[in-house]
């Protein structure tokens, strides 16, 4: 159950990194979908009712998508939960203390780099406009 809980999540995950998950906000869903929708419009000559249509549809598959990512997530928070448990049971208490230190600044790093990531789209982002 576990691996087909991780199976879907990496699946998921794949399907949505080109659109999803280069868009942080629905704002930006928008646009990538406008431009789906364009892209698709000049490929296969869509009407405006079609395009209509798929805007309806992209939307409410990507609220789906969403919802399910979002599940995924929290599944693998308590797999991952589960595998520290069974790593710490395994360890000497000394170790272990030494371990949770090692997973805390592992995870500082990752915060950190995720900030400075982030504050380095938001000021390319200012100066494209």
């Amino acid at each position: 159950m576990k691996r087909a809980v991780a199976i879907l999540c990496a699946g998921i995950l794949i399907v949505t990194a080109y659109g999803l998950m280069s868009a942080k906000d629905d704002k930006d869903a928008g646009k990538w979908q406008e431009k789906k929708i364009e892209k698709m419009s000049k490929d296969l000559n869509l009407t405006a009712e079609q395009k209509d249509k798929l805007a309806a549809i992209m939307k409410e598959n990507d609220e789906k998508i969403k919802a399910e990512w979002q599940k995924c997530q929290e599944a693998v928070k308590v797999i991952r939960e589960g595998k520290d448990q069974q790593i710490k049971a395994v360890l000497t208490p000394e170790q272990a203390q030494k371990y949770e230190k090692n997973q805390a600044e592992r995870k500082e790093k990752k915060e950190k780099k995720e900030k400075k990531e982030t504050k380095e789209k938001k000021s390319c982002g200012d100066e494209k406009k």
